[in-house]
């Protein structure tokens, strides 16, 4: 059965890795009943939960298959798992702490009990710990002695010195792969440029020490670059410019939404569909940008066509606007749409003012709009569409107002007649 099973609340696999990779030194998080962070003696090997969670764990599984309790009764009380021992008559008093304790506390024909032989033996192991270190640091110069000096060494005590000096994979590993870490370790450190395996020596290829995840840290250092400046990519010549890892980080930062078990290329086309998206936007914004420069600077040349119009009210605002005989523009402006308008009749002198409606959401209806009328429209970047009527256009807009029950307010018709005629 998976852990899993028998907990409330877990994380998946990649937020323990990022809590993992975030933990304070010398701790590890403890993906199970604990759920908080725990000195790394407390787990065993590559295990996620610790040693004390395994335990409860195993004794949950037992008891769902005797049927003593289910998978809901162990989430809900997780101390559902202890027995009751208060019913044993049975005691012993142990010679150490000098507690009375039932029978089962004690191994058999031992007078200290279970929790006291731990103590002590985890002590004495530290103790000797301490004295198999400083035999190390003298022998450390001398490879064949140091290796049959470690070789005497039980693995116990050598998973503990393997910590202690920071290599090797600690329990994982065979006592004869432990002994060979250490003996590597020491020889790296008496000559930097000398390969710790075969002890070829490679002065002229050492390279600076590589920090853990180095190149991924590096991506994270930069993302907000590579977002910012990102192009949609080819799917035939791009799809390895970027592992899974460095995808997710992507389309997280454009806030896409996405499920953890995507495929690397489903992932790539849900980014670069979004890259494509934005390159339009940036286009359009870059149009009508260079569009209400090119009217602020005729209006400069030209004080004397500037006219005193009809004033609205400065909201987020959706309209629609007759552009030439033959096609009609839509946009928004989220600020002061008499300034837009200002500008555009100095722009298009032929501009007449069909349709206006004030709304928070003009942005998203703008959107939707060119979605619908997106075959219709003159040019893709620019919102011009012909084509069409402007009844159609209105219908469409009303229907969507309608539907999503967006709040809105549409300029009457007579305020637009009395705009258009000012000119």
């Amino acid at each position: 059965m998976s852990y899993r099973q028998f907990l409330e609340r877990s994380l998946d696999r990649r937020a323990l890795a990022e809590k993992n990779r975030n933990a304070p030194e010398g701790t590890k998080f403890c993906n199970g009943f604990c759920f908080d962070y725990l000195p790394t003696h407390r787990f065993s090997g590559v295990h996620v939960i610790c040693n004390d969670c395994r335990n409860r764990i195993h004794m949950a599984e037992r008891m769902v298959e005797k049927n003593l309790a289910t998978l809901e009764t162990v989430r809900s009380n997780p101390l559902i798992i202890y027995q009751d021992t208060d019913g044993l008559q049975t005691h012993k008093r142990c010679d150490t702490c000098l507690q009375t304790k039932v029978l089962t506390d004690f191994e058999h024909n031992r007078c200290v009990c279970k929790s006291c032989r731990y103590l002590k033996a985890t002590a004495k192991t530290k103790d000797k710990i301490q004295g198999y270190i400083h035999d190390i640091e003298k022998l450390k110069d001398d490879q064949g002695r140091l290796e049959a000096f470690l070789n005497g060494i039980a693995k116990d005590a050598l998973i503990l010195i393997n910590t202690h000096y920071q290599v090797g994979r600690k329990a994982t590993d065979n006592k004869s792969t432990i002994v060979l870490n250490i003996l590597q370790h020491f020889r790296r450190l008496g000559d930097p440029s000398r390969c710790g395996r075969c002890g070829a020596n490679n002065a002229a290829a050492v390279a600076p020490p590589m920090r853990k995840n180095e190149k991924r840290q590096e991506f994270i250092d930069s993302l907000d670059t590579t977002f910012e400046t990102l192009e949609p990519m080819d799917p035939e010549k791009d799809m390895d410019r970027f592992n899974k890892d460095q995808l997710t980080m992507l389309a997280r930062k454009a806030g896409l939404k996405f499920e953890q078990i995507l495929r690397k290329h489903d992932l790539f086309a849900l980014l670069n569909a979004f890259l494509v998206e934005r390159r339009e936007r940036r286009e359009k914004e870059r149009a009508e940008k260079e569009l209400l420069e090119k009217g602020i600077e005729i209006q400069q040349s030209f004080p004397e066509l500037i006219v005193d119009d009809h004033k609205f009210q400065k909201e987020p605002c959706f309209y629609i606007i007759r552009a030439s005989n033959d096609a009609f523009k839509i946009g928004f402006d989220g600020v002061d749409i008499n300034e837009r308008f200002r500008t555009y009749r100095t722009s298009i002198p032929n501009m007449t003012v069909m349709y206006m409606v004030f709304s928070p959401k003009s942005e998203w209806i703008e959107e939707s709009m060119l979605s619908r009328f997106h075959d219709s429209r003159v040019e893709n970047n620019h919102e011009f569409i012909s084509e069409v009527s402007v009844l159609e256009l209105t219908t469409s807009v009303e229907t969507l107002l309608r539907y999503c029950r967006i709040p809105h307010e549409v300029v009457p018709e007579e305020e637009i007649r009395r705009y258009n005629d000012s000119d």
